[in-house]
């Protein structure tokens, strides 16, 4: 799992270590229709799922939903 918020502030952290396409030179010139992704480490990026669900679990909704809003998810 990874939250929004998360992945907001692990953009401006991670760009240029990530997104090939932001240290090409001309990378849009020689390729046109290219999309640009950014990708998230599983190991250390995202939550694991059964360490999720044990987070909702334990502390219920809404502290689950303050965890995602925060962006520690």
């Amino acid at each position: 799992m990874l939250s929004a918020r998360r992945a907001d502030n692990l953009l401006p952290v991670k760009l240029f270590d990530r997104v090939f396409a932001v240290r090409v030179p001309r990378f849009t010139r020689n390729y046109r229709n290219a999309e640009l992704d950014m990708h998230f480490s599983i190991s250390e990026d995202l939550t694991p799922l059964p360490a999720f669900l044990k987070n909702l679990k334990e502390r219920g909704l809404h502290g689950l939903s303050v965890d995602l809003e925060r962006g520690t998810v």
